[in-house]
């Protein structure tokens, strides 16, 4: 079932043209339903202005100050092929830490290529969150899940540079535990790759 984003998303005129420009002033053009996947984009556009291919260039383009050209790559990438294949939506809570038991295999491909750059990754995360892309924030936020839960308190404050209380130690010692469990018993309570007991 498409959310309000999507059906927003399909509500825009796809032969309309939006600019939107990075931080750096590198313009990026996206047909306008591809852009509307961005709720603050989708609540710049004006309705009244069915095409911004206007002579006034200027007037038509979408400032995005806190995005990096990079991050805006790879974000209109993202809203390009979700218009032509809808992501499902990202079960919550997150059970799984494997990306590809958790959506289609172009987004797990598009997470597991980003993360190759993990500046990037956190940068388009930080530019889907700002820009109010939901399936994107949501994407990239159940792949980093996925790889927090396979770390030990003392992997993730070597790896991320952070300082946990032991409060926090304990409970992500508990989510570690419990991912292990999982990897390696498998949901139906079986070794993974063994059927599950009949009752």
């Amino acid at each position: 079932m498409a959310d309000f984003t999507e059906t927003a998303a399909e509500a825009v005129d796809p032969g309309r043209i939006v600019r939107l420009e990075a931080q750096d002033g590198t313009v990026c053009e996206l047909p306008a339903n591809a852009a509307a996947l961005s709720g603050l984009v989708r609540n710049m556009l004006d309705p009244e202005d069915a095409d911004d291919d206007s002579e006034d260039e200027d007037a038509s383009i979408i400032p995005l100050p806190n995005v990096s050209s990079a991050a805006l790559e790879q974000v209109a990438a993202f809203c390009r092929h979700h218009v032509e294949d809808v992501m499902d939506p990202i079960e919550r809570p997150i059970k799984n830490t494997d990306i590809r038991q958790c959506t289609k295999e172009w987004y797990a491909d598009f997470t597991e290529t980003l993360w190759e750059d993990p500046g990037l990754f956190f940068e388009v995360m930080m530019a889907a969150n700002y820009m109010e892309v939901v399936p994107l924030l949501d994407l990239t936020c159940c792949y980093f899940t996925g790889r927090i839960k396979r770390l030990s308190p003392e992997e993730i404050e070597e790896t991320y540079g952070v300082q946990m209380t032991e409060t926090e130690k304990r409970q992500v010692r508990e989510e570690y535990e419990a991912t292990k469990r999982h990897e390696k018993w498998g949901e139906n309570g079986a070794p993974n790759g063994a059927p599950a007991d009949k009752a």
